[in-house]
């Protein structure tokens, strides 16, 4: 499944979830980009992120994909907040 990204003030965003109730977020971080994936929004439910920095936006954001397909387990390089 591919997400559909748009800019927004804080990186590049994308709905996901079978309801498209989460997002999947990419971030400008330490001169790179990481990503967040967050299915619950505003709940004490984890999000969950990337522990490295990606030098290319498009990795970044294949990456926070292949999270929402694996979620709710953390894929390899990925912590849950």
């Amino acid at each position: 499944m591919t997400l559909t990204w748009r800019h927004d003030a804080h990186g590049w965003i994308a709905r996901c979830g079978e309801e498209l109730q989460g997002e999947a977020r990419v971030v400008s971080f330490r001169g790179g980009w990481a990503w967040i994936v967050d299915m619950l929004p505003c709940s004490a439910e984890p999000a969950i992120v990337s522990n490295d920095v990606y030098v290319h936006l498009p990795d970044a954001q294949a990456d926070a994909e292949r999270q929402v397909q694996e979620w709710p387990t953390p894929i390899d390089g990925a912590r849950r907040v």
